[in-house]
This record gives structure tokens, sequence and C-alpha cells, in this order.
């Protein structure tokens, strides 16, 4: 008998497999190496790039702001706001973390909405 979360891995996978499909016209050599970037931890740092990149603004302070100013410099020095993502269904180019769902990748540039 297939389980409720069995399902609902095979359907996330299945996603998954549908993104890759629809992106990787986009995936460069250079592009595949930044992004594989991101996962490393660099001496003197305790967390990979990804890590810090994931979470957002909590409070509003002259210091968060300017974290996350760092943040959209990092990934505009990716050519993340190049990227043209259409393809993608709106709901696909959210952050999955409710946290994060004021933030998604569109048309080609990095935009913040708000859902609220």
């Amino acid at each position: 008998m297939i389980t409720l979360l069995e399902r609902i891995a095979a359907v996330r996978q299945k996603a998954v497999a549908e993104v890759y499909e629809r992106v990787e016209h986009l995936l460069t050599d250079q592009r595949r190496s930044e992004m594989d970037g991101l996962l490393v931890v660099e001496p003197g740092v305790t967390t990979s790039r990804l890590t810090w990149l994931y979470p957002g603004m909590t409070i509003a302070s002259s210091t968060s702001i300017r974290a996350e100013l760092g943040k959209l410099r990092h990934l505009r020095g990716l050519d993340a706001h190049v990227l043209d993502l259409s393809m993608l269904p709106a709901a696909w180019r959210r952050w999955p973390s409710p946290q994060l769902s004021c933030y998604h990748f569109g048309k080609g540039i990095v935009t913040v909405a708000s859902d609220r």
C-alpha cells in the first residue's frame, strides 16, 4: 500500500524533474559552477552562501537592510537578475518558506512582491 508520504514524495520528484527540464537551457557551465559555489563553506565562514541567502529580513533595521542589499549585490553578481524564468508558473518562482513568500524571481529580474 502506498502511503500519503510516498505519494507526496513522488509528486515532489516529478515537480523537481519538470522544473529542471524547463530551466536546463539556462544552465551554462559557468552558471552551474556558480550555483555549485553557493553550497561551498568558505574558510572563516560557518555557513554556505546558500544558507546565508535563504533567510529574509525579520526586523526593519539599518543592519538588516544592509545585509539584504549585500544579498542582492551577490545575486546580481551571479546575473540572477537577468534569468528569464517566465516559463515557470508564478507559484513555482516563489521561495518555499512561508517567511520568504514575499520574495520571488519573476520575468528576468529579482523582485520583491507582497502577498499581504
